[in-house]
């Protein structure tokens, strides 16, 4: 699972104009086809989202907003990461400070495994004042840092990320997890925690994948019992099991729930 992210949110500012060379009418038809398109996106239908973005591509080829979209379909839709980073590419060329596209640029990164080459996309993101969500790329940053192994700051820009919006779920989930991974499991407790108490079984449980809330009640038992705190280690287990118990890591769950003392 990655870690990077959880929440997908595509607002799209539509230019009705396009380029000077598209008329009134194709520009017309390519805004409505890229907002069916988004509409597609956002249920997660992207083969359709897909056709719709490619008509409008054909009727407006120099629009930005169109461009970050298929990249956008080609990342999350279908992780062909050199076509996603093409169309972003395309999209940076027309609107140098567009830093949506800009943060995306490194996601695609991130997917491959090359967090250093990421670094400077997010930075670049976050250094523009008129970006409106730098929280995401600082939430990037942060897990890209960690992953070269400056964890102290990339936990620092995870830390500042979900204090500037307490509903970005991925972040609690990337502090739970890094920490987790060198083993400060006070610090991985906190977080993971933290993650429950503003992101399961809250108004933004819906944009949280119920393998991530499975995975969460996992590694929250599986920490409470390397502490020795056996009943929240139970607790945690058997809520995955009881909750999740179709998904393949409910399996896990009532396997450690047997060691528990």
């Amino acid at each position: 699972m990655k870690k990077h992210t959880t929440l997908l949110v595509l607002v799209l500012a539509f230019a009705a104009g396009g380029c000077k060379h598209v008329s009134p009418e194709d520009a017309k038809r390519a805004q409505d086809s890229t907002a069916i398109a988004v509409e597609h996106m956002n249920g997660g239908r992207y083969r359709e989202a897909l056709a719709e973005l490619l008509k409008a591509e054909q009727l407006n080829p120099e629009d930005p907003e169109i461009q970050y979209a298929l990249g956008l379909t080609y990342l999350y839709g279908f992780k062909r990461y050199q076509d996603s980073r093409q169309h972003l590419e395309r999209a940076l060329e027309m609107r140098p400070e567009f830093s949506e596209a800009e943060n995306v640029y490194g996601v695609t990164l991130l997917e491959e495994g090359r967090y250093q080459e990421a670094i400077p996309h997010f930075e670049r993101a976050m250094s523009n004042l008129l970006y409106v969500t730098p929280q995401y790329a600082e939430q990037n940053l942060g897990w890209a840092l960690h992953k070269i192994g400056r964890s102290e700051e990339g936990f620092a820009h995870l830390q500042h990320a979900v204090q500037e919006a307490p509903e970005l779920c991925g972040a609690y989930y990337q502090l739970g997890f890094g920490y987790g991974e060198l083993d400060r499991l006070d610090q991985s407790i906190k977080w993971f925690e933290a993650f429950r108490q503003k992101c399961d079984d809250t108004a933004l449980s819906r944009f949280v994948p119920r393998a991530q809330l499975a995975e969460v009640q996992y590694r929250l038992g599986m920490a409470y019992l390397k502490v020795g705190d056996s009943e929240r280690a139970r607790g945690s287990l058997q809520d995955c099991v009881t909750r999740f118990g179709s998904l393949p890591i409910a399996q896990e769950c009532q396997k450690s729930l047997a060691v528990v003392p």
